[in-house]
C-alpha cells in the first residue's frame, strides 16, 4: 500500500491547525519508547517498520477564548465641562457675583457659587491683576465679565482701584465685546485671603465691590453698556 498520499494530507491538517491558532499544541509528535516485539519474525519474512503513533489534533474552543477588548478605556472627564451647573467658584461654596448690566445688554445678575466660573491671575512685581467671572445662561448664551485692576498688589486692600471692565456675551447669535475706558470703573478690595500655596504661586480669596463711571462701548459698534454697580468674592492666583 501507497502511504505517500495519505501522510502527506496528515501533515497537511497538522500544519492548517498549527498555522490558523498560535496557541495550538506543537503537532510534531514526542519521541515514543518502542515496544520490545513479543514474536519472533519467520526467517525470510521482510521486516515490517513499526508505524509512528497518530496524534488526533485537538479541537479547540474558540467561543471560550478570551479577545482583548478594542475599546480604549474611557479618560476620566470632568463633570464641569459636561454640565454647566457642576462649575463652582469656591470650594468653600461662598463665591458670588452681583452687577447690574444697563443698555445693549440688560440683566440683573446674581450668580451664586454654583454654576460660576471665577478666576483671576496676578505677576509678582507687577501691581494689578486681571478678574473674571462667566456663566452659561439658562438660555445656552455664555456671559463674562473681565476686570483688569491696575495698583492692587499681592494681599493688598484698599480703595479706588482704577479698573478697565469688558463685558463678553452673545446677541443675535453674534458674539459681542463691550470695553470700558481704564479707569471708567472704580473697585473696592476688602478682602485678599490666603487659600493655598505651591511651587508656581499663591492663591487668595478676594471680595471686593465698585461701579463703572463710564459706560462699556461695543467694539467696532455703537452699542453701550452701563454697570452701575458690582460686587464678588472670588479666587485669584498670584503667579511667583
Amino acid at each position: 500500500m501507497t502511504r505517500g498520499p495519505a501522510l502527506a494530507v496528515s501533515l497537511v491538517l497538522l500544519l492548517a491547525v498549527a498555522c490558523d491558532d498560535p496557541q495550538a499544541p506543537d503537532p510534531t509528535p514526542e519521541p515514543t519508547p518502542t515496544a520490545t516485539a513479543t514474536a519472533t519474525p519467520r526467517a525470510g519474512a521482510p521486516a515490517t517498520a513499526t508505524p509512528a503513533p497518530t496524534r488526533t489534533p485537538t479541537a479547540i474552543d474558540r467561543t471560550s477564548t478570551p479577545v482583548p477588548s478594542l475599546t480604549p478605556t474611557p479618560e476620566v472627564v470632568r463633570p464641569d465641562l459636561i454640565d454647566p451647573a457642576a462649575r463652582v467658584c469656591i470650594s468653600a461654596g461662598d463665591g458670588f457675583f452681583r452687577a447690574t448690566l444697563r443698555g445693549a445688554v440688560e440683566r440683573e445678575l446674581d450668580w451664586g457659587n454654583t454654576g460660576t466660573n471665577c478666576s483671576g491671575a496676578g505677576i509678582v512685581g507687577v501691581e494689578g491683576w486681571q478678574q473674571s467671572f462667566g456663566r452659561t445662561e439658562p438660555g445656552g448664551e455664555r456671559l463674562d465679565v473681565l476686570f483688569s485692576i491696575g495698583g492692587a498688589a499681592e494681599g493688598g486692600t484698599g480703595e479706588g482701584f482704577p479698573v478697565r471692565l469688558t463685558v463678553a456675551t452673545v446677541i443675535d447669535g453674534e458674539s459681542v465685546l463691550f470695553v470700558t475706558p481704564v479707569g471708567g470703573c472704580s473697585i473696592d478690595i476688602t478682602e485678599q485671603a490666603p487659600l493655598s500655596e505651591d511651587p508656581l504661586g499663591r492663591v487668595y480669596r478676594v471680595t471686593a465691590q465698585g461701579a463703572c463711571a463710564e459706560p462699556a462701548t461695543e467694539l467696532d459698534g455703537e452699542r453701550s453698556v452701563e454697570v452701575p454697580d458690582f460686587a464678588f468674592t472670588g479666587v485669584t492666583g498670584w503667579l511667583s
